[in-house]
């Protein structure tokens, strides 16, 4: 519209320009050289005006000329450059960190250090263990919030593999902030809350991750347990409310925390409050009956002699779900109170639904106490080929633990001590004794061993 206004105003003046040297004629006269050159007014107006778009016309073409050579070499030079990003991204999909530098390098001399290619250098000099050159492409990237994600999470990386885990909290925390539905922030954000003991962070990324559907609700839950009572056990001494707060949530997520009620109780002791710690040691043994319950079930009340100990844990386990850790613990008060026929009548029940090794240990030591050496030794054999026990182990490593803890000592996984048996393999004995070898009549040499085929053992056995 604009454009077509100044065109009118234009036209407009020339045309009362035309008029007035139609009103006002004239002559110029042009005296160049010897040269007498005479033209009317209307007639030079006429050249002025022809030269004029003239040399308009040729200006516009060389510059349409020069933007045609200026745009070809720019699209040869994208092309180059576009076959540059393809081939390093081909070559960071082959793990190939030399290759995809050099790509990279070419890209970004070519794109005019495109944000794309900081990223791809980061990642070529991660795999080429530069992590000096990495750290620094990633971080020209923080400040542009369409790279920011990117660019953290290649810092949270080398974080994680220098074991920095006050750079891996803080970029995480940055990473939950910038991409809130990013799921691989969340791990590394838990895991570096939980080396540093910050439970705050790793309980809010815990509900994010719950919140959306990063993370099954049970698995989440149970983790939350565990950073509850963690948190509990943190506060125990300074903050004991803030204790009690934390160790109810964490029996809100996880009735069956043994650890959690145990700790309840004791804090619930702590403000004179039996009663209140009698009933979380009896809620936390109907959901997962545990040996430390029924210890400090009967700690609550201490002086009153051993057989008044049995009496409370049989009412404990009575109370109960019909449960193995049950028939051992009244064994066990009932043997310390001196009672081997009880002891022996309930070990004998738990050996007919779980026959497990701390069953026929305990079985022994009820036959020892009653006297019944051969009994004893009989209990004792049986060991060998009893279920195993349980124990507090971890459930990505394996390693045994004396009691619960949040994280495993061994590996550093966290919320995977659990209670369960664990079977130990026995070590097996190879025979590296030399074998004597014989020739029979063709020639062949025969290795003798002393090993006989089943068919063999059995024959054997059977004259035996």
């Amino acid at each position: 519209m604009t454009r077509t206004l100044l065109y009118f105003v234009l036209f407009a003046v020339l045309a009362a320009g035309a008029v007035w040297l139609a009103d006002n004629p004239g002559e110029v006269v042009i005296n160049w050289q010897g040269y007498i050159i005479e033209l009317s007014v209307v007639w030079l107006a006429i050249i002025a005006l022809i030269t004029v778009f003239t040399t308009i016309g040729i200006t516009e073409l060389w510059r349409w000329l020069r933007k045609g050579i200026r745009e070809k070499k720019r699209l040869a030079r994208y092309q180059r450059s576009f076959d540059e990003l393809g081939w390093g991204l081909g070559a960071l999909m082959a793990n190939d960190g030399d290759k995809a530098r050099r790509h990279a390098e070419n890209f970004a001399r070519l794109s005019g250090n495109d944000p794309l290619s900081h990223i791809m250098i980061g990642q070529a000099a991660l795999l080429q263990d530069d992590t000096v050159a990495a750290k620094m492409h990633f971080s020209l990237l923080e400040d542009d919030s369409r790279m920011r994600p990117i660019a953290l999470r290649g810092l949270l990386t080398i974080a994680d593999q220098e074991g920095d885990a006050e750079a891996a909290y803080d970029l995480a925390q940055k990473a939950q902030q910038s991409a809130p539905k990013a799921t691989w922030s969340q791990r590394p954000f838990v895991e570096a809350a939980v080396e540093l003991e910050r439970w705050d962070g790793a309980a809010s990324a815990l509900r994010a991750a719950i919140a959306q559907g990063h993370l099954e609700k049970p698995e989440g839950q149970r983790m939350q347990a565990v950073v509850a009572l963690a948190r509990a056990r943190q506060d125990h001494e300074q903050n004991p409310d803030d204790a009690r707060r934390h160790v109810r949530e964490a029996l809100k997520l996880d009735p069956g925390l043994t650890p959690a009620s145990v700790l309840a109780a004791e804090l619930a002791v702590e403000k004179k409050r039996d009663r209140r710690a009698q009933k979380f040691l009896r809620d936390g043994w109907s959901h997962a009956p545990h040996p430390d319950l029924a210890a400090a079930y009967v700690d609550l009340r201490t002086g009153e002699g051993s057989a008044a100990d049995y009496k409370r844990v049989s009412k404990l386990v009575m109370e109960g779900p019909n449960h193995p850790d049950g028939l051992l613990a009244q064994a066990r008060y009932a043997l310390m109170a001196g009672l081997t026929g009880p002891a022996r009548g309930h070990l004998n029940a738990m050996r007919e639904v779980m026959p497990q090794r701390r069953t026929f240990q305990m079985l022994a030591d009820v036959e020892a106490q009653a006297g019944n050496a051969d009994a004893q030794q009989i209990a004792k054999d049986r060991m060998a080929t009893a279920m195993p026990d349980p124990v507090w182990h971890c459930t990505s490593c394996g390693q045994e633990h004396f009691d619960w803890q949040p994280v495993c000592a061994d590996c550093g996984e966290f919320a995977t001590i659990r209670w369960a048996p664990i079977e130990r393999k026995m070590p097996v004995l190879v025979d590296n004794t030399p074998k004597p070898v014989v020739e029979d009549d063709a020639g062949d040499t025969i290795l003798l061993t002393s090993e006989v085929t089943s068919d063999e053992t059995s024959d054997e056995t059977k004259e035996t």
